[in-house]
């Protein structure tokens, strides 16, 4: 018998939101709200540097990661994960 495999990191799609377009629309948006890096880490989750890492693209963001960020951002999973589409 198979034992359970293990969850993708990449989400059920297989991919990793773009960083490229995700950090700095999350920064724009982060900032919009009035949040600093630590209040949204502190109300997603997500550690600090992680945040500072995408915001900078220095780090994909995980679905995991896109989804515990949207919610104290005031946006949908969807929409966090369309943002990589945004502004090309």
């Amino acid at each position: 018998m198979r034992g359970l495999q293990e969850e993708d990191p990449r989400g059920p799609w297989g991919c990793s939101v773009s960083e490229e377009r995700l950090g700095p629309e999350l920064r724009r948006i982060r900032e919009e709200r009035g949040l600093t890096v630590e209040e949204l880490a502190e109300k997603s989750g997500v550690s600090a540097t992680t945040i500072r890492d995408v915001e900078r693209g220095a780090r994909e963001a995980r679905w995991d990661t896109v989804a515990k960020l949207a919610k104290p951002l005031g946006l949908t999973f969807d929409e966090v994960w369309g943002l990589r589409r945004m502004r090309r």
